[in-house]
């Protein structure tokens, strides 16, 4: 166990102890750990490279943590949910041994995909939700249009909500054979969320008409389809959208789904009908006038993720916005903006507090008033996340743990050999460090 970080029972149940408790861990070798101790993270189960995600295996740049896309594994039953562009893998949770892949848009070739100028704000998940998993898959898209190799219509991959049962791994639903109307024009772009065996997903439908959508897990058959309303988005000299449609991820709390759509806005839907509560608009970058044929491509801003509900206020990181942003749940009302600093991903909440990184320091923001509470510099190479006591964060070599309320380092771990960079994400026992080139699965007997 050495390198790895010894937590006792009280830190285990979400009490951070003394700091001693958690830096002498470090060190501490298998005949001194105490009984009660337990060891976070644990030991590599197995690692596996991802399905196929954004058209093929990166490229240098694309390679970078701020412009990779994100992967978002999903545990269903004894197996371990990976979503590529048009696959669903389902591996053993016990070795990563592959015990079944779907492809509900296969044999027949349907395109070539259509590989993303922002990378960065793409994220490939499923959700559970009675028995199925849910997960958009590429299809057949628009096709892009070009004259003498400069881009004038960039073109989509119809991307639609397939349902695939966890036991059998047999398609029950496929929007993409089902679908008319309106509705099966939209483009579902971020990975779908369910509660209660409903799942809710958001699209946009051209460049900037922004849709969100709840369908019977079981059947694939619409509750409701709302039209949220057209917004803005960026476009090439020939009027066309520049850039592959990109969205977060719906929150669905107290029978309200919160949505920030990637063109402009933020709503607040009744979950059960779809009636919009009120909608607003967030700071944006402006954009600057095209330079010349070709699309500009900005800097890295927010990845995809789903707003966080905290204290009264819903607080978001929309993939198009310029600032992190928050209104009041009831009403819609502003509260306060706040600018990225160089953050990239919005790591969760607690204690009063909303955490954002980046790969050079870890923010966390004040609730009630939107003022910096502390900073922390760190060296992520990846996604991390608010989890128990503790806001974790990925590095090549270490994973930090620094403590919530106040910002003081908790504990710093070798990671188990094996581990490479990733995003973080805690699955009941288990903890996943997943990028687009490997997937690792460790043991985690500490945050469930």
């Amino acid at each position: 166990m050495t390198g790895r970080v010894a937590i006792g029972a009280a830190l285990a149940a979400g009490i951070l102890g003394a700091a001693t408790t958690a830096t002498t861990g470090l060190a501490q070798g298998e005949e001194d750990r105490p009984a009660d101790a337990r060891v976070w993270p644990g030991a590599v189960i197995f690692s596996a490279a991802p399905p196929t995600i954004d058209g093929g295996p990166d490229d240098r740049a694309r390679s970078a943590p701020d412009r990779r896309p994100g992967v978002a594994p999903q545990i269903a039953g004894e197996s371990l949910v990976l979503v590529g562009d048009r696959v669903i893998e389902f591996r053993s949770l016990s070795d990563g041994s592959l015990r079944a892949s779907a492809r509900p848009r296969s044999p027949a070739p349907v395109g070539r995909i259509i590989r993303a100028t922002r990378p960065e704000r793409l994220r490939f998940g499923a959700t559970e939700a009675a028995g199925v998993v849910v997960a958009s898959l590429a299809g057949s898209g628009d096709a892009q249009e070009h004259w003498r190799g400069i881009p004038i219509r960039r073109g989509t991959n119809g991307r639609r909500l397939v349902g695939i049962d966890a036991d059998t791994s047999k398609v029950v639903w496929d929007h993409a054979k089902t679908l008319e109307g309106d509705l099966a024009e939209v483009e579902i772009c971020a990975p779908p969320t369910s509660h209660d065996g409903i799942v809710y997903a958001a699209g946009l439908r051209g460049s900037a008409e922004a849709w969100l959508t709840a369908v019977d897990a079981r059947t694939g058959s619409p509750s409701w389809s709302t039209r949220l309303g057209a917004g803005e988005t960026t476009l090439t000299m020939f009027g066309e959208a520049a850039h592959e449609p990109s969205s977060g991820v719906p929150l669905i709390a107290a029978g309200v789904a919160y949505h920030a759509t990637g063109v402009g806005f933020l709503v607040a839907v009744d979950a059960a009908t779809g009636r919009v509560r009120w909608k607003a608009r967030y700071p944006r970058p402006t954009d600057e006038p095209q330079k010349g044929y070709y699309p500009d491509v900005p800097e890295p801003g927010w990845s995809c993720s789903a707003p966080v509900l905290v204290a009264g206020a819903v607080v978001a990181a929309p993939v198009d916005g310029s600032a992190l942003v928050a209104f009041e749940a009831a009403s819609g009302k502003l509260l306060w903006t706040r600018e990225r600093e160089g953050a990239r991903h919005l790591l969760g909440a607690g204690a009063g507090l909303v955490v954002v990184g980046g790969p050079s320091h870890v923010d966390a923001i004040e609730v009630a008033s939107g003022k910096l509470a502390w900073r922390v510099t760190t060296e992520a190479t990846g996604r991390g996340l608010v989890v128990g006591p503790h806001v974790a964060i990925p590095g090549a070599r270490t994973l930090t743990l620094i403590d919530l309320p106040s910002g003081k380092l908790a504990a710093s771990a070798a990671w188990p050999d094996g581990v490479g960079d990733g995003d973080l994400s805690v699955a009941g026992r288990h903890l996943i460090v997943a990028s687009p080139r490997r997937v690792t699965v460790l043991e985690n007997d500490v945050y469930h």
